[in-house]
């Protein structure tokens, strides 16, 4: 029982992170990061938001990932998640959040490491794809 209550926690927080905005993703991710809690706790709340966010795939959330990569407050390890799956979680590719994920995409962070660079050039080609066959 215990393991199927844990997909059905996520979904519920999902369904919640999804209604947030930009600034509302910054205040809970600076909460944690403010608590005075263990290392690792504190590592595994932060890791649990960022791949809830990821999956939500709101234009807010895409946003926040964004700011996160460009500002480097990712590592190049965790960037490559939320690049890699963005064609795949992206709610509504609209106009004006597409040309964000490009400048994304021209970004020194992504264009200065070749793995993170070859995934952003495949996954925004799959998006305007699927933009456009839609």
């Amino acid at each position: 029982f215990g393991k199927k209550e844990i997909p059905s926690q996520m979904k519920s927080l999902k369904t919640v992170i999804s209604i947030l905005t930009t600034a509302d993703l910054k205040a809970v991710y600076k909460s944690i990061q403010s608590l005075t809690v263990s290392i690792d706790l504190k590592e595994t709340m932060r890791t649990l938001l960022l791949d809830t966010v990821r999956m939500a795939g709101t234009s807010p959330c895409v946003m926040f990932l964004k700011e996160m990569i460009e500002t480097e407050q990712l590592t190049a390890t965790e960037a490559l998640m939320p690049i890699a799956t963005l064609a795949h979680n992206l709610k509504t590719p609209t106009v004006e959040l597409i040309d964000q994920i490009f400048e994304l995409i021209k970004s020194p962070v992504v264009t200065g490491n070749p793995i993170l660079k070859a995934h952003a050039h495949l996954v925004f080609a799959t998006i305007i794809r699927k933009a456009c066959l839609t």
